[in-house]
């Protein structure tokens, strides 16, 4: 059992998912970025918002999406980064501890600031 955790090709599957991950919040992430001006009202959407808040009661919408654009772009941009930086570890660097050390740190570090402006607009904005 051990050698199945310890395996390359395990390994390989977990910088994978990692990768797809990453590459798909950061894309989804820009998405949201470029479509958020044209939001008319806030619409449903579990990721964005605080604790899944209802949009109805958010006290000033448009606040919410000046505050929160710039730091989904940058969480957008950082999750592109991560997902680079892991494909480059995986593919390039053949696993290189400093790459893999660098990518679970930004990684981490990426999680924590978004997860930080979510709960700073729940307490401003709900």
């Amino acid at each position: 059992m051990l050698h199945f955790l310890t395996s390359t090709a395990y390994i390989s599957g977990m910088d994978l998912l990692l990768q797809v991950g990453f590459l798909a919040v950061g894309i989804y992430g820009l998405y949201t970025f470029r479509n958020m001006n044209r939001w008319s009202k806030l619409p449903a959407n579990k990721i964005l918002y605080p604790n899944g808040c209802p949009v109805d009661t958010c006290d000033d919408p448009e606040g919410f999406k000046k505050f929160m654009r710039p730091r989904l772009l940058i969480f957008s941009l950082l999750c592109l980064v991560t997902a680079g930086l892991s494909a480059a570890g995986s593919y390039l660097m053949q696993g290189s501890r400093p790459i893999v050390l660098a990518t679970v740190v930004l990684g981490l570090g990426t999680m924590i600031f978004y997860m930080a402006s979510v709960f700073r607009a729940s307490k401003k904005f709900w």
